[in-house]
């Protein structure tokens, strides 16, 4: 393994040593790794449903909260330890997704029933510079995009309340 020794400048003007942010990186990605794999495991024991409504009602209410807290934040410990947080609520609702699309549609659609299903969840959010200037004059820089957190946990937590529960439903031949 080869350790990297030279200096990055932020925009604000503090030195972070690049060590310290690859370490960090690192962190980050274990804990994102578990939190989804956790997050499977209860979509498991518990069913499709219980994940994608109480883990995004959860993050509909903690992102917009993580997220601001990230620019209200001093030192860099406490500017790493909320972006994790801020990824492992608005992202770890997401594990058990690829696993319900395969199962919420029969062998001889599950690609296409996929391939749309995943798409049309992107639609939206890929069209932000359209939308996301105008809300961001309207209510503030950041809190336009912790509004735009609210209104996506609620959509997934609806998504999923309104889907059925397909866990060990449907057989995957």
């Amino acid at each position: 393994e080869y350790t990297i020794s030279f200096r990055l400048y932020l925009p604000i003007g503090s030195r972070v040593h690049c060590q310290m942010v690859l370490v960090s990186w690192r962190h980050s990605r274990n804990t994102i790794s578990r939190v989804f794999i956790a997050n499977k495991i209860l979509s498991i024991r518990a069913g499709n449903r219980l994940p994608f409504f109480a883990g995004d009602v959860l993050g509909a209410v903690l992102a917009p909260l993580t997220f601001l807290g990230i620019f209200s934040a001093e030192g860099t410990t406490s500017v790493v330890l909320l972006t994790v947080a801020l990824q492992v609520v608005t992202v770890s609702a997401y594990g058990p997704v690829g696993a319900y699309l395969v199962e919420r549609f029969p062998a001889a659609v599950r690609s296409s029933g996929y391939g749309v299903g995943y798409s049309l969840s992107i639609v939206l959010p890929a069209l932000y510079p359209y939308y996301l200037p105008a809300l961001q004059q309207m209510l503030g820089r950041h809190e336009a995009v912790a509004l735009l957190l609210v209104f996506a946990g609620l959509l997934v937590a609806i998504g999923g309340a309104a889907g059925p529960d397909t866990n060990g439903t449907r057989a995957l031949a």
